[in-house]
């Protein structure tokens, strides 16, 4: 979300394994290019299952997850705001989540494989070069329109993850959450469910047991039951029960917003 931000790597995996186990949103538009393998990503509760050529699209605040299958190898380019100008339209404009292949994909690989061998992250020229010529490719051999109007359902989510980030250390339940934003217990959970592709009390502790990693990160002389009681963890069986669900992988894992 700062300004001048750009994610762009190329990733490769060899082994079947989560980038995001649940899902993570932020204010900045997302590609993700599938050169090879197979690729998973869940944007706004839908698994959009990709093939070699193919690419997904997530649009600003779009709740969204990785899941990337064995010998995967694609690009992924987060773009923040910041670089959103007039002649590249990137502010006013989206794309259809799942782009099928085109032929046009192989010149579109070939330019990210030159701007990757020559990228310069010091470089604000470099770094604007590259979101106008990549927006410059989409429009051009992509059909693209008009932004829609955010769904309802995402301003909940906007709403708890607000309120998550700033009361996980307290007990939170689906139903006190949802009377404190102002919307039903049923309506609320209904709505978070269907974005997140998970429950409330899954989400809340996935965002304790990232606290929990950043805490022996910074603070590795801290006892296991006091990091647990710091993050929010009613009882040490809830914070085993979570690990289990969540593999060591998640503790490079961040909760953007």
């Amino acid at each position: 979300n700062q300004k001048g931000f750009i994610y762009f790597k190329f990733r490769e995996g060899k082994t079947p394994t989560y980038n995001i186990k649940y899902p993570s949103f932020h204010n900045s538009i997302e590609f993700a290019l599938l050169v090879s393998g197979n690729l998973e990503i869940l944007v706004n509760g839908k698994t959009n299952v990709l093939s070699e050529g193919e690419i997904v699209f997530i649009d600003s605040r779009e709740p969204h997850r990785y899941y990337y299958h064995e010998n995967t190898k694609c690009y992924v380019v987060v773009i923040s705001p910041s670089f959103f100008t007039d002649a590249n339209q990137l502010g006013k404009i989206s794309f259809e989540t799942h782009i099928a292949k085109c032929e046009a994909f192989d010149f579109v690989k070939q330019y990210l494989d030159y701007a990757m061998a020559h990228w310069d992250s010091d470089s604000s020229l470099c770094k604007q070069a590259f979101v106008d010529t990549l927006a410059f490719l989409m429009t051009r051999y992509y059909p693209s329109f008009s932004k829609k109007v955010s769904p309802k359902h995402n301003s909940v989510l906007l709403d708890a993850a607000e309120y998550i980030c700033e009361h996980y250390k307290e007990d939170l339940t689906v139903g006190d959450v949802a009377k404190v934003l102002g919307y039903s217990k049923s309506y609320f959970s209904s709505a978070f469910n269907e974005l997140m592709g998970e429950s409330f009390p899954d989400y809340v502790n996935a965002y304790r047991m990232i606290e929990y990693y950043r805490i022996r990160r910074e603070r590795p002389d801290l006892s296991v039951d006091r990091a647990v009681e710091l993050c929010g963890f009613g009882s040490m069986r809830s914070f085993y029960r979570t690990r289990k669900r969540f593999s060591d992988e998640q503790s490079d894992i961040q909760i953007s917003k």
